[in-house]
């Protein structure tokens, strides 16, 4: 029995409970009425206006010709074009007839602005830098009085020849400027570089300053191959004093200092740098008012040594320029001891005959855009891009499945298994079912060893994974489904388990074995070697034998371009070329090959393009990213994005696919993630393919309604047409437009949902 005591006692805590409960509700109460919510900021804006996007510019009109003729003798014409020239100060005019727009140099003789080092060059037709007897590098341009120049001009062809000789420094050369019906072409004349002196040529620039404008004096841009493409706008404000400088068709790894150590200056390694995009196509140019006046050039010969050099007006050169130089010689580290080296310039000169050509354009055709198209006519024309794109209900969709890798083990190495090939059928099964059909499928990893340490001249397949009749049957269930299916093979590079770099590797200039080095001492291999050119050439056709009836992607051959100094005989970067075009034409003819961002002159045998930049490498002088490269090949070779599981599965990203016409790229695998631990594949942090399985439904599917109405239709033009929105035309006649805006916008009497697209069929 309780006592009244003990019921006070109760009646207390039970008021107290009472009490504390109304406190904690009023509280409650109080913060839900004062409570701020969070939103997160709407980013689209300050997102779109980077230069990882076309910017919208309204350009202001130009008032008329910044440049005359007079003081110019008109020497040359036809029925495009007039030149104009100067012999006291060895300049040219060149007048599209068509817009009467008049292209040159500087507007006057010599500019206050400039030095006596940049007004020789600015105003001077050709300029050289060499090497004297210490290695050191001076510069000398056409209207140096100790050239001896001599000049004639042929009217039946249109031909213009320069022929120069400096006894002072022991070097002679002649060059060509020839109206070619729409283009004007310069070539350096066959034979004619001599050099008998102590100096070695190192660079020639030919017109260095054609169309250059002074700062603040116009709207326009130019336009550099830096990854999909980008623009580099005048500016009346802005001053750059670093450029942009990129050898075409990417730095040549025997040669060039590919392995430079950079600081990030924290705790990471600087494996964590990321690479700028390389130039794979021969082509840039500048812009005087948008769709108004451009110059287009294209390189076509020595373009294994060229390197574009592009720069905004700065401090020191108040002038927005572009141009070519062709590079005859480097200096490279030479070793005279264990652990010293000098630098040196190269002994012979690079054999090459520089040639490249200007196209003057006028009207809409005057901007990135009609560039591309002007340059997309060219290529077909010289059968670079004669094949058309496969086209299909539905777009393809590329799927990269890791079979197996080479894993670290205590003592002894062993293979991981990540996909077999029963799992692989199943995923394609699992696609199919989701309506994905028309499937990219490349297995990676197939052979044995795995896809680190697989010996380099074997085709034996990894047990674990399946057969080579397992393989041919997932092949067969893939094709038949509507799909491609090819099994990777990698015949320019390859780790120190994978045979002797010593014997397959090739050779620097300084006699160092050719490789890409990663500052991280975590990973499995550091060092990556490229194979000899004629090794690889071998490896590649054999490879189409062995493995009679797959297509083979192979991922560096369309994108690496070195030289190889191997005592029994040098391979020269133009002979690589040479050879790696000529065996994938070779291989074309039993094997449809896919590479990963192959140069130009590749993309004649390449069925599917991987990897395709969608971007500049974000460079601060470059104001906008644009989809020139994507304007070229639209029509002609299915290209893919970068894998959206490794980052590119945003809203913005899929747009972004949609607005460049890329299909979607995935890499999975049927293991779990963690088992890509102490693999080489660890860089790949998820590929587990039931984790991404709806993402891949939702990519595919926002990607498929759009691009499935432009299925082998070509891009006319690519135009920003409102800040963050951009309209893509198609040759037939469909217009997509895409807003990456968080509202909702109007232009051309269409409504384009945010972050949304809309497509208007033609």
């Amino acid at each position: 029995m309780c006592s009244k005591r003990n019921f006070k006692h109760v009646g207390i805590i039970v008021l107290a409970m009472i009490l504390t409960v109304s406190l904690l509700a009023s509280i409650a109460v109080n913060a839900k009425r004062e409570r701020i919510e969070f939103k997160l900021p709407d980013t689209s804006t300050a997102e779109t206006r980077t230069n990882r996007y076309t910017q919208y510019h309204e350009a202001t009109k130009l008032s008329g010709n910044i440049l005359t003729t007079q003081g110019f003798e008109k020497k040359l014409e036809n029925d495009w074009m007039e030149l104009w020239f100067r012999e006291e100060i060895d300049s040219i005019r060149v007048v599209d007839k068509k817009s009467g727009y008049i292209w040159g140099e500087l507007e006057k003789d010599a500019m206050d602005e400039l030095n006596n080092y940049y007004n020789t060059m600015a105003n001077s037709l050709m300029t050289i830098e060499y090497y004297d007897t210490e290695n050191s590098s001076y510069q000398m341009s056409l209207s140096d009085e100790r050239f001896m120049n001599t000049y004639e001009f042929d009217t039946d062809t249109a031909t213009m020849t320069c022929t120069a000789e400096c006894e002072d420094i022991g070097i002679d050369i002649g060059f060509q400027i020839q109206l070619v019906d729409d283009h004007m072409t310069v070539s350096v004349i066959e034979d004619s570089l001599q050099e008998y002196g102590d100096t070695l040529i190192s660079k020639l620039y030919l017109l260095p300053f054609f169309g250059t404008v002074k700062k603040g004096s116009m709207d326009g841009y130019l336009f550099v191959p830096d990854g999909s493409g980008a623009l580099m706008r005048f500016s009346s404000t802005a001053e750059y004093d670093s450029t942009y400088t990129a050898r075409l068709y990417g730095p040549d790894a025997s040669v060039d200092t590919v392995n430079t150590e950079m600081n990030l200056l924290s705790k990471r390694t600087n494996d964590y740098l990321v690479s700028e995009f390389r130039a794979t196509v021969p082509v840039y140019g500048v812009v005087h008012g948008d769709e108004q006046y451009a110059a287009m050039t294209v390189v076509e010969k020595g373009r294994e040594y060229a390197t574009v050099d592009a720069a905004l007006a700065g401090s020191t050169v108040p002038y927005n320029r572009i141009m070519t130089c062709f590079e005859y010689r480097q200096l490279y580290n030479q070793p005279v001891s264990k652990s010293s080296t000098i630098q040196r310039p190269q002994a012979d000169a690079n054999s090459m005959l520089p040639t490249f050509s200007i196209y003057l354009l006028s009207g809409k055709d005057a901007s990135y855009s009609g560039m591309a198209v002007k340059y997309r006519s060219i290529l077909e024309e010289n059968g670079t891009l004669e094949a058309e794109a496969k086209a299909s209900e539905t777009i393809p969709m590329r799927l990269e499945v890791v079979a197996s890798d080479v894993k670290s083990g205590f003592i002894f190495n062993s293979v991981e298994t990540f996909t077999t090939v029963d799992e692989a059928k199943q995923m394609q099964s699992d696609l199919a079912d989701m309506g994905i059909t028309n499937l990219t499928m490349v297995m990676n990893g197939w052979q044995k060893g795995g896809a680190s340490a697989s010996k380099y001249n074997s085709y034996k397949t990894q047990r674990s994974v399946g057969s080579i009749k397992e393989l041919a049957e997932l092949r067969d269930a893939v094709k038949a489904a509507g799909g491609s299916f090819y099994l990777q093979t990698k015949v320019v590079s390859m780790t120190e388990d994978q045979g002797r770099p010593s014997y397959l590797a090739a050779k620097t200039i300084a006699k160092k074995l050719t490789s890409y080095h990663r500052d991280n001492k975590t990973i499995m291999y550091q060092d990556t070697y490229l194979i000899r050119p004629t090794t690889a050439v071998d490896k590649l056709l054999s490879a189409v034998d062995a493995l009679s009836g797959f297509d083979l992607n192979v991922p560096k051959l369309g994108s690496e371009l070195y030289s190889d100094y191997r005592q029994d005989g040098n391979t020269t970067r133009a002979k690589t070329r040479s050879l790696y075009a000529k065996a994938a034409s070779t291989a074309a003819k039993d094997a449809q090959l896919s590479m990963s961002t192959p140069n130009m002159y590749m993309w004649k045998n390449c069925t599917d393009y991987f990897d395709i930049p969608m971007m500049n490498s974000q460079f601060l002088f470059e104001s906008d990213s644009v989809p020139f490269l994507q304007i070229l090949l639209k029509g002609h070779v299915n290209y893919y994005a970068p894998y959206a599981n490794q980052g590119f599965y945003t809203t913005s990203c899929i747009l972004k696919t949609i607005e460049y016409g890329a299909y979607p790229s995935f890499i999975v695998m049927g293991a779990d993630n963690e088992t890509l631990s102490k693999t080489p594949m660890v860089d790949y942090f998820s590929l587990n393919f039931e984790d991404w399985k709806d993402t891949i439904d939702t990519v595919y599917s926002k990607a498929n309604a759009a691009l499935k109405e432009v299925e082998g239709a070509n891009i006319t033009e690519h135009k920003a047409v409102a800040d963050g929105v951009v309209r893509v035309t198609y040759s037939n006649g469909a217009r997509v437009y895409v807003n990456y805006n968080s509202a909702d916008c109007t232009v051309d009497g269409i409504t384009v949902p945010q972050l949304n697209f809309v497509v208007e069929r033609g």
